[in-house]
């Protein structure tokens, strides 16, 4: 016979290891919705994936927080579908890892952005690097600032070529450091340009002779007096050549220091025949 709500809540958790996958699917979702953490903590993975999706969506936001990490793991496709954003928002760090790359981008664009800042602080580059393009562009701001610098580093140049100028303006200096040469040179300009200065004075010498000829272009004056003069030291002599009489204008003569002779000849050419010495 099927227990009734009254017995689920009062079923040890002791007991839960002893249920069958059969009786476990006759639950009604009144019954599932009594289900306390506790109890969802003793259930094996079988267990969890014999529930239905309707059973899913009646799991209390509590009660989620039970799960393991085996049983979310084990989650079928449907499963992870039915789960809510408010199921998902009260997810443990831990039990967010629990996903693969191909389970977040079955959550919604709802899903994604009920995230939280630790749960998005959690996720591992192997999960950053099989999220699609089009659902890492719905990642909210404070999530991408929380993102692990080396997860990041995961990500594929698609990836990079999606992100939205808030996102790219919320990147850390420490996250910007840690990305490819390749990723930098894949960077969109308007994105590029979205970045802050204090993040963007934290580029490598690698990352700043990575850049494309048509971003350096296109550097606001505000990112050009933030570089420190290693930075416009490494830069390639197109890129150089490609700066504008406003941008070489933003500059200072503490940066100006570290060019040599023929960077500094470049950049006078630049500013009216006016010689820098």
């Amino acid at each position: 016979n099927a227990l009734t709500s009254a017995q689920i809540s009062k079923l040890s958790a002791a007991a839960i290891p002893g249920m069958t996958t059969s009786s476990i699917v006759a639950l009604e979702t009144l019954e599932v919705k009594q289900l306390t953490a506790t109890q969802l903590s003793k259930m094996s993975s079988a267990q969890v994936s014999a529930l239905l999706t309707e059973q899913v969506v009646a799991l209390s936001t509590a009660a989620v927080s039970g799960l393991s990490n085996a049983a979310l793991l084990g989650m079928s496709d449907a499963q992870v579908t039915a789960l809510t954003s408010d199921q998902i928002s009260k997810l443990t760090a831990s039990q967010i890892t629990a996903f693969t790359g191909s389970d977040l981008n079955l959550f919604s664009d709802a899903e994604l952005q009920a995230i939280t800042t630790e749960q998005a602080a959690a996720l591992t580059a192997t999960q950053l690097s099989g999220l699609s393009a089009a659902k890492f562009a719905v990642l909210e701001t404070l999530d991408v600032k929380s993102l692990n610098a080396d997860a990041l580093s995961a990500m594929g140049t698609a990836q990079i070529v999606n992100f939205t100028t808030s996102q790219a303006a919320a990147l850390t200096g420490a996250q910007l450091a840690k990305l490819t040469t390749a990723q930098i040179a894949n960077f969109e300009t308007a994105d590029l340009v979205a970045i802050q200065p204090t993040a963007i004075k934290s580029l490598t010498p690698a990352q700043m002779k990575a850049l494309t000829t048509s971003q350096v272009a296109q550097l606001a004056t505000a990112q050009i007096a933030a570089l420190t003069g290693t930075q416009l030291a490494s830069m390639e002599t197109a890129d150089l050549s490609t700066l504008s009489s406003v941008q070489v204008g933003a500059l200072s003569n503490t940066q100006l220091v570290s060019l040599s002779a023929a960077q500094k000849e470049i950049l006078s050419t630049k500013m009216a025949g006016e010689q820098i010495a």
